[in-house]
Formats: structure tokens, C-alpha cells, sequence
């Protein structure tokens, strides 16, 4: 998460990664906007849309997503997705890319939340 957008402190590896969700979720969709906006102006819209777009690498693990919130991580997951959609409907987006802790309860418990949501 850029530093201006963040909603706390806490970071990951040497270069300092931010890990915590934006404090303007408004501001995060349109950075998210204006960076798939880019891209497909940069390398055109039919390439830019075949690239699989993920929310995020691993929020169950607590060292990438600050204190491994589910629900949090559901609010980023929906607000982006909404986001990019707007930019163009073609994109396929993925997420959570998931491992080594709770994976099935993760699974099961995003899945529930995507279940019935356009």
C-alpha cells in the first residue's frame, strides 16, 4: 500500500512494504482506476485485459496483511474488484492467493462472501 494511502504502519522486508489497508478506500479505487487506465492507454486495452488482476498476495499470512483480517481483506477484495471492473468488465480478477495458514477456512469463507455478489 503506498505510504500516503495507508491506514497504519506496519511493513515487510527491507524495503519497508507497507501491509495495512487504505485509509480512503474512495482514493485506493481511483488509484486502482487510474493505474489500469494507464496500462491500457500505454500497451491498449485488448493486451491489458488478458492480464489477471490479483487482490493482494497472501492476506491470511499476518506479516502481509496487517493482523491477517478476513474481513478487511473481503472490504479491500470488493472495493478493488468494483474498481477494476469499472476500468473495463473484460478483466479477470483473482484473489486470495492464499498458503501455510488456514487455507481452508480462508477458502471457504471467501468463497461465501463472493457467493451471490456481481
Amino acid at each position: 500500500m503506498p505510504a500516503q494511502m495507508a491506514s497504519g504502519t506496519q511493513t515487510v522486508f527491507y524495503w519497508k512494504g507497507n501491509v495495512t489497508p487504505p485509509k480512503d478506500y474512495e482514493a485506493w479505487k481511483e488509484l486502482v482506476k487510474a493505474t489500469l487506465g494507464h496500462l491500457m492507454e500505454r500497451y491498449g486495452s485488448d493486451e491489458v485485459v488478458t492480464w489477471p488482476v490479483e487482490v493482494w498476495n497472501e492476506p491470511n499470512l499476518s506479516v502481509f496483511w496487517e493482523n491477517s483480517d478476513r474481513e478487511e481483506y473481503f472490504r479491500l477484495f470488493r472495493e478493488t474488484f468494483l474498481a477494476v471492473k469499472e476500468a473495463d468488465q473484460r478483466f479477470q480478477i483473482g484473489g486470495p492467493a492464499i498458503c501455510g495458514v488456514d487455507d481452508e477456512v480462508w477458502l471457504e469463507e471467501f468463497l461465501s462472501f463472493c457467493e451471490g455478489r456481481s
